[in-house]
């Protein structure tokens, strides 16, 4: 049925969800570059210290694997299953245990730790909310705590003034850092969603400039707007362009004498009838009281009277009962080709005198002009 208001297409909906998929890459990349290049630091302040080389090459080939692998599930619409398809947490999660995992082996350059651990937890302001980043504020210095004991444990560089001033550092910086970004996500969301509904409210305010309140089609004002449109088209491709004026044949009839609950129905019922019949490319709209107005684009007369007929014998099956009486309603129709240079004024002025000709030969008829 042309003219409508339906869901969006799948092709749209597709493209929003492509959309989301480039989002979903993109910040992944920007949070894989950020931490290839600490990954390299650490590996640099790893090779620089006495650690065991066979565990500082895990590490990296760990940190760097398991990049690789979420943006392959992300890349592959795999976490399209999950609740979060970004996996914030995920590559938080893993991205802080690491960072824990290079304090012990950085040696003398551990504290280097402590900087990719906060831009980690600064990258969740983006996608988390308030509670969420504060709870892994948290558990960075949980870890952190973890990384400090593998270097008292095991460790080469301990140095228990060094390493307690790195864990008083943590436990000011990264809770601090996880209330600060949680903020700026609370205020995000709030944008986000003062955003939506804003675009809800200007579609609410779109549907109720455009279109009529009854029968749901296009009505006057935009009507006019359709018509300037559709004559633009016509100048540029000089294709056939025809236009319709459709009245309820005695509408006043329906209101006298049944009220006009029936007369909404006769109309409404109308309009389902005249779509069911046309094209997609036609567009029907209110053009005042029982009148409507009709565009059919890409049609020559000969096209257009088909068009026509096909719409009257619609309407001709679409009545109805009220009160155990049958209710049956037709239209006449004035119509006109589109010549070159015309206005939207003498089109409508062929099609008004081409309606008003319908009516004098006996209504129930579409008539050329």
């Amino acid at each position: 049925m042309p003219d409508t208001e339906s869901p969006p297409a799948p092709a749209t909906w597709l493209l929003g969800r492509d959309r989301a998929q480039r989002l979903r890459l993109s910040q992944h990349l920007f949070a894989g570059v950020l931490m290839m290049a600490c990954t390299l630091i650490l590996l640099y302040a790893g090779a620089l210290a006495t650690a065991d080389g066979r565990l500082v090459a895990a590490w990296g080939v760990v940190t760097v694997g398991s990049q690789l692998l979420i943006y392959g599930l992300i890349r592959s619409e795999w976490s399209l299953r999950l609740a979060d398809p970004s996996m914030t947490l995920v590559q938080i999660l893993i991205a802080l245990l690491m960072g824990a995992l290079a304090y012990p082996l950085a040696g003398e350059l551990r504290a280097l730790a402590m900087p990719s651990m906060l831009l980690v937890l600064v990258f969740g302001m983006f996608q988390l909310r308030l509670g969420s980043v504060i709870v892994l504020g948290w558990v960075a210095l949980a870890l952190l705590s973890f990384g400090i004991l593998l270097e008292w444990q095991f460790g080469r560089h301990f140095q228990l003034h060094i390493d307690a001033g790195h864990f008083m550092m943590g436990l000011v910086t990264f809770p601090g850092v996880a209330v600060l970004a949680g903020r700026l996500s609370r205020i995000r969301h709030r944008l986000t969603e003062q955003r939506e509904s804003l675009n809800e409210a200007l579609a609410r305010i779109e549907v109720l400039v455009t279109r009529d309140e009854l029968t749901g089609i296009f009505n006057r004002r935009h009507g006019d707007a359709l018509l300037l449109q559709a004559l633009r088209r016509h100048e540029r491709s000089r294709r056939p362009l025809c236009v319709a004026l459709l009245d309820i044949d005695h509408f006043k009839r329906f209101n006298d004498q049944f009220g006009h609950a029936v007369g909404d129905s006769v109309l409404r019922r109308f309009v389902e009838a005249a779509q069911s019949s046309l094209r997609s490319t036609d567009t029907l709209a209110r053009w005042g009281g029982e009148e409507f107005l009709l565009l059919l684009d890409d049609s020559d007369a000969p096209a257009a009277q088909l068009a026509l007929k096909r719409v009257h014998e619609a309407v001709a099956q679409a009545g109805f009962s009220h009160a155990g009486e049958p209710i049956a309603f037709r239209f006449s129709a004035g119509m006109t080709q589109v010549q070159a240079d015309d206005s939207a004024v003498a089109v409508l002025e062929r099609a008004d005198r081409a309606l008003y000709q319908a009516k004098a030969a006996g209504r129930d008829r579409t008539l050329m002009a």
